[in-house]
């Protein structure tokens, strides 16, 4: 299985904690508890030992893909939203709010992710910036949630 958007921005589909991971664990027991799992549950349990990053796999691929396909069906800039500013110069959500319609406001969803995904880990002044931004992200699905669908 291939994780093409994800794939694209240098996270491998065999990732441990990505939706659907392709991800072969050398300890046979717990590969047929995960079998077992994924045949119940449709997923394994490593989907939720990082659930942040879990989570952050799949909005990013689905909204890319949602982005892709849904203006066969729904125009994207018919509908406007009111979604906090991000203050640029303090890295954090504004009290102000700005206007967007769904496209931009799906943009700005996959483009916080991103930088989640490539920062969350390691330079410790980035990865704090990366926790705001996904945050920031999160946010603003639950302003634009009810209008994604096609």
């Amino acid at each position: 299985m291939s994780h093409k958007y994800l794939n694209d921005i240098g996270i491998k589909s065999n990732d441990v904690c990505i939706f659907n991971t392709e991800s072969i664990d050398k300890d046979k027991n717990r590969q047929k508890r995960f079998k077992k799992q994924r045949k119940e549950y449709g997923f394994d349990e490593r989907e939720t030992w990082s659930m942040d990053y879990t989570m952050a796999t799949w909005i990013y691929s689905h909204f890319k893909a949602y982005k892709k396909y849904a203006p066969r069906i729904v125009d994207l800039t018919d509908d406007k939203f009111d979604i906090p500013k991000w203050d640029k110069e303090e890295n954090i959500i504004s009290d102000e709010m700005i206007r967007v319609n769904q496209k931009e406001a799906i943009n700005i969803v996959i483009k916080n992710i991103k930088f989640y995904l490539k920062y969350n880990d390691g330079d410790l002044n980035k990865a704090k910036t990366a926790i705001k931004k996904l945050e920031y992200a999160f946010r603003i699905i639950g302003i634009i949630a009810p209008a994604m669908w096609w």
